[in-house]
């Protein structure tokens, strides 16, 4: 029995093989259903995608418009900026243009009124020295109203040697004159001949002795006469006022230019 068993065994090789083929096929037919299934499912999508790709790329079209304008407007913007740069640095340069102006003007201002104050000055200067003219006017009006005097009681003195003088202040007392004579030139000291020029008058030495001397003296009856030529005014007056300010007695007499005095007529002072 087992060796019957043995010599006709059962082969399954043609069930599995048409079970292999049916199997197959069959998947065969799923995988081509599935895939397509797939094709069709995405045919569709792309279908109905198609116009929302379309607005998103008018959508970029136009933000790449804007973005395009916008650059435009920013670079519009940055050249009004840089306009507005030059127009403020302009600005500064005139805003420094006219405070240097101001400052100008300004020390303009006050050199004017430094000069106006100095044209005032001057003008009282002028006024006082116009007012100091008018009185050396009547001053030498005076003088000259004097010297006519004088030339007047010229004619009344006396030859004789002993004269009466009357010294400023009108003591009438005999006195001893010291003479000095002044013309054009200045002033002469006499008996002695010095000789002292207009300008010089109020500080000389030689003069200021001789006065000392008469005032240390006055009281013995010395006294200074001034000879007055027609030209001398100027240096009588000067030595009248050196007298008066070294308290010396004194007095005036007129002597007309082609008179030659004759001292040697006088008594010589003791």
């Amino acid at each position: 029995m087992r060796r019957r068993e043995q010599e006709n065994p059962i082969s399954l090789f043609p069930f599995l093989s048409v079970l292999a083929a049916v199997m197959g096929t069959l998947i065969l037919a799923l995988c081509g259903a599935v895939v397509g299934h797939m094709g069709a499912k995405q045919t569709v999508i792309e279908d109905d995608t198609n116009p929302a790709i379309d607005e998103a790329a008018g959508s970029i079209r136009k933000l790449r418009e804007e973005e395009a304008r916008l650059r435009k407007q920013l670079g519009e913007a940055q050249s009004l900026s840089n306009r507005v740069k030059q127009l403020q640095e302009t600005a500064k340069a005139l805003e420094n243009e006219v405070a240097q102006g101001k400052a100008t003007a300004e020390d303009r201002l006050r050199t004017h009124t430094a000069l106006l104050k100095q044209v005032n000055q001057l003008q009282e200067q002028v006024a006082e020295r116009a007012r100091k003219l008018k009185d050396l006017t009547a001053a030498s009006d005076d003088t000259q109203q004097k010297i006519q005097s004088l030339r007047a009681e010229k004619a009344a003195l006396p030859t004789k040697a002993s004269v009466r003088i009357v010294p400023s202040g009108g003591s009438g007392r005999v006195t001893t004159p010291r003479f000095v004579e002044c013309d054009g030139f200045g002033a002469t000291l006499h008996p002695a001949g010095t000789r002292i020029g207009p300008d010089e008058i109020a500080a000389s030495p030689a003069l200021r002795r001789f006065l000392t001397e008469i005032n240390t003296k006055k009281s013995q009856g010395w006294s200074l006469v001034v000879l007055c030529r027609p030209d001398g005014v100027k240096a009588h007056d000067r030595v009248c006022k050196l007298a008066r300010d070294m308290n010396a007695p004194y007095g005036s007499l007129p002597i007309l230019d082609n008179e030659q005095i004759d001292f040697g007529a006088w008594s010589s002072p003791r």
